[in-house]
């Protein structure tokens, strides 16, 4: 896999704004595109705005490969997502027989008749994968376009979540192939993050071959160095040049490292 292969998380909902719900479906896409061999470049929280949704779709599908959208695919007025990428690609809302008859199921599991304001639940987007949802009444939206793929998931954590791990990591890893994720990390004591980077200089190399994240903590500063590829030994060899190039610019500071392979 290409290391110019990125990630880019949306999130969507006035509440995550607010302050009102956390954020914890970020910390999640994040963490599972990563070890698709996804990094991600960006993350964004955008609100409940039509145009504020189609903005930031925009520029995820300028810039990375895979995007993934959680929120605003509910029932609701202000459920806007299947909305505004219907709109922004021009595809029509159609009637899914196979997603109305599951969301009757759902509701006749709870000894109810599908409601009026659960109708819109049925439709799709005509022209892209429908991505079963087994956990709610909201469909999954799966859109490529010129090799970059774009998913719309619930906000709901554990369907997002259910939705990921059976239906877009598999896709991830169809058209990407089985990257891995490598990372290992550099604690170092009695230095700190400016006095670091200015013994390290310029970080281009280093930014070709690695990612590079700095944690400081109860008087520690831990450097992780991360690669996503196909090739374990590539990836191998392109953090040990980064922790040499790196032990090489610091001395004498005390550091130990610890080497970790994300699970596929």
């Amino acid at each position: 896999m290409s290391d110019k292969l990125y990630g880019e998380i949306i999130t969507v909902g006035d509440e995550l704004l607010l302050g009102h719900t956390i954020n914890s479906n970020a910390a999640f896409l994040g963490q599972r595109l990563s070890e698709c061999g996804i990094p991600v470049r960006w993350s964004s929280c955008v609100a409940d705005d039509l145009g504020e949704i189609q903005a930031s779709i925009s520029l995820a599908m300028n810039r990375a490969h895979v995007i993934v959208l959680s929120g605003g695919l509910g029932p609701t007025p202000d459920d806007l997502t299947r909305d505004a990428i219907g709109q922004l690609f021009d595809l029509p809302l159609v009637e899914s027989p196979v997603q109305r008859a599951q969301v009757e199921e759902m509701f006749l599991k709870l000894g109810r008749e599908l409601p009026v304001q659960s109708m819109n639940q049925t439709l799709v987007l005509g022209g892209t994968e429908r991505l079963e949802n087994p956990l709610g009444t909201a469909a999954g939206i799966h859109l490529e376009r010129k090799g970059k793929h774009l998913f719309a998931v619930p906000g709901v954590p554990p369907e997002m979540e259910r939705m990921f791990d059976d239906q877009i990591e598999p896709i991830i890893k169809r058209a990407f192939g089985q990257a891995k994720y490598f990372a290992r990390t550099l604690r170092m004591a009695g230095i700190g993050e400016s006095i670091l980077l200015e013994r390290l200089g310029d970080l281009d190399l280093l930014a070709r071959r690695v990612s590079l994240a700095y944690l400081p903590h109860q008087g520690l500063l831990d450097v992780r160095m991360t690669s996503a590829s196909q090739d374990e030994m590539e990836a191998d060899a392109d953090i040990a040049f980064a922790e040499h190039y790196i032990r090489e610019r610091v001395g004498n500071t005390s550091m130990h490292r610890d080497a970790i392979r994300c699970p596929e």
